[in-house]
């Protein structure tokens, strides 16, 4: 990871209510590189901890979210197409759209599904290579001392363990749940200073109490939005940095 030597904190903005009471659509603008962590956590529940706070938009996608977890739930095959849109409706209901939205996302999505292509050679007694996911990070100068940041979320489709003989593709509520781990990751890596202190926050590996407590409201507000996802990542087994 890399490290800013200085302290970069700048005021957290206050969340827009646009459209009227109740308003039709809230923001949170964020800048990159710029708060410092424990602030961040709780600024970002404010957007959607409070059900009477939430705008139209957050309700839209709640129900959309649940519509499609309980149309693609039994499916034997989970597309990239729709794993992109889990990510958007995710991203609109707890970052105000930070990631995916304009010309130029600050998050990519990428599926991994190749497990299943590795099957001839596993086989044949050659390794195998999976992860359930991870999220990394590009830093670009764009002048005058500022920083772009490109976050890629990777996320598998394949259960990494062998199932009566042969490989099991992972339930859909499993590659939801990395995607949420992911997308907290995320949040902090794009918008959290890069200080020293900060980054002690947020730990060594990412793994950090901040990062915790988002991925667990998170995860907390998902299981209320339907019966179906009363277990959404209950079986909680992250390792955490402790600092």
């Amino acid at each position: 990871m890399h490290f800013f030597q200085f302290n970069s904190h700048i005021p957290l903005p206050a969340i827009l209510a646009l459209g009227g009471s109740p308003p039709l659509h809230r923001q949170l603008e964020l800048e990159e590189l710029s708060y410092e962590p424990r602030s961040l956590l709780q600024r970002t529940k404010e957007f959607f901890v409070e059900k009477e706070l939430r705008d139209v938009l957050q309700t839209s996608v709640q129900r959309q979210f649940v519509r499609g977890f309980l149309a693609l739930q039994n499916e034997t095959y989970l597309a990239e197409t729709d794993l992109r849109v889990f990510m958007q409706l995710l991203d609109a209901f707890f970052f105000s759209g930070r990631f995916t939205g304009g010309k130029d996302p600050r998050v990519k999505l990428e599926f991994r599904g190749d497990i299943f292509e590795q099957w001839d050679a596993f086989k044949e007694g050659k390794r195998m290579t999976w992860t359930a996911g991870f999220a990394r990070w590009l830093f670009k100068d764009v002048g005058a001392s500022r920083v772009r940041i490109k976050v890629n979320i990777e996320v598998d489709a394949s259960e990494p363990r062998l199932r009566e003989g042969r490989l099991a593709r992972r339930a859909l509520i499993q590659v939801l749940e990395t995607l949420v781990h992911e997308m907290a990751h995320a949040h902090f890596i794009l918008f959290a200073c890069q200080c020293l202190s900060c980054q002690g926050q947020i730990g060594a590996s990412g793994h950090g109490a901040v990062w915790q407590e988002l991925k667990q409201a998170m995860s907390a507000e998902i299981r209320s939005w339907d019966w179906s996802l009363r277990n959404f990542y209950m079986n909680d087994q992250d390792t955490l940095d402790y600092v």
